[in-house]
């Protein structure tokens, strides 16, 4: 028992530690250089997460035939590539200065004074894809600021790197289940991310390329509920440290209200986001391709696969 707290108390130490010298780095280091030192970090990193890789590499034949990207650049991105990214993960207070915030540009049909000034709440629909865990740091960063819905209890460590990312009023993760402060978050001018492809809720499936593709209808349950807009988005990085957010149209009120038509906006969503996944396949996540699934004749035949609590 000592050993096992002892331990613990190392490895909490040594995290804290590192920490703090690569914040220091960023303040220190041009960007580029800062990039190129963490390389080596990135690689250590990369084998302490090969079980991970693993099973992200054993999810590449879920993808359509002609989506595969090649084996090996599907590994380095898995490994190395996220692992290099995620470093930007550590300074959230600092996205917001000139140096870094044009490291990232927001592209698609909903222009950032939009975001900004559209006087309705707004719900991102987002998938683990690309560097998904620098999404929300990001849209902060841009003055968008986005509460995430986690499903799991929120961390210490996510907590304080919450406190560091502005404005402080607007908390950087939410209890998917505690739906008085979800409703609270989003109402009036409120603006949250949900990812799509959980597998906790009502799920429905979703036909493309003869595959069919497992998407949990509770962002847009919750953008009805609230009478929100409902807008697409996906994360990649173009090249090391350089990201692009893609936003795609927002979803028909008409699928939206009361009675939402739920297989419509889930068809409406994913083929915003296709094209983005079609043009970066090698960044799709283990998570967002568990989610893809061949599909049999009757359900092709059907225009949509059986859908678990849709409507």
């Amino acid at each position: 028992m000592l050993i096992s707290k002892l331990i613990s108390r190392c490895r909490a130490a040594t995290t804290e530690v590192g920490f703090r010298l690569v914040r220091l780095a960023e303040r220190m280091l041009p960007v580029r250089v800062l990039s190129l030192v963490l390389w080596p970090a990135a690689a250590v990193w990369a084998l302490i997460e090969a079980k991970r890789h693993r099973n992200a590499m054993a999810a590449w034949s879920q993808f359509p035939p002609a989506w595969q990207p090649r084996r090996g650049m599907f590994f380095l991105r898995q490994t190395l590539g996220f692992s290099h990214a995620q470093f930007v993960f550590l300074w959230p207070d600092q996205l917001p200065r000139a140096r870094w915030i044009k490291r990232c540009r927001l592209q698609g049909n909903f222009g950032l004074e939009e975001f900004r000034t559209s006087q309705r709440p707004i719900v991102f629909i987002s998938m683990h894809f690309g560097p998904f865990e620098l999404l929300a740091y990001w849209l902060r960063a841009h003055g968008i600021p986005v509460s995430t819905l986690v499903g799991r209890p929120i961390s210490a460590n996510l907590a304080k790197l919450g406190s560091l990312s502005a404005p402080a009023d607007v908390p950087l993760a939410l209890a998917v289940n505690d739906m008085r402060r979800i409703r609270e978050a989003v109402g009036g001018k409120g603006r949250v991310l949900i990812f799509g492809d959980v597998d906790r809720g009502r799920q429905i499936q979703v036909p493309f390329e003869g595959h069919s593709f497992r998407m949990a209808t509770g962002p847009i349950r919750i953008a009805a509920m609230t009478e929100a807009e409902l807008i697409p988005c996906l994360i990649v990085e173009a090249v090391p440290w350089e990201f692009v957010i893609h936003f795609g149209s927002p979803v028909p009120q008409r699928y939206l209200g009361r009675h939402p038509n739920v297989r419509a906006a889930a068809r409406h969503l994913l083929t915003e986001l296709l094209p983005v996944v079609n043009r970066y396949p090698d960044q799709s996540r283990h998570r967002f391709l568990s989610c893809i699934t061949p599909e049999n004749n009757g359900s092709s035949q059907l225009g949509i696969a059986s859908c678990v609590g849709a409507n």
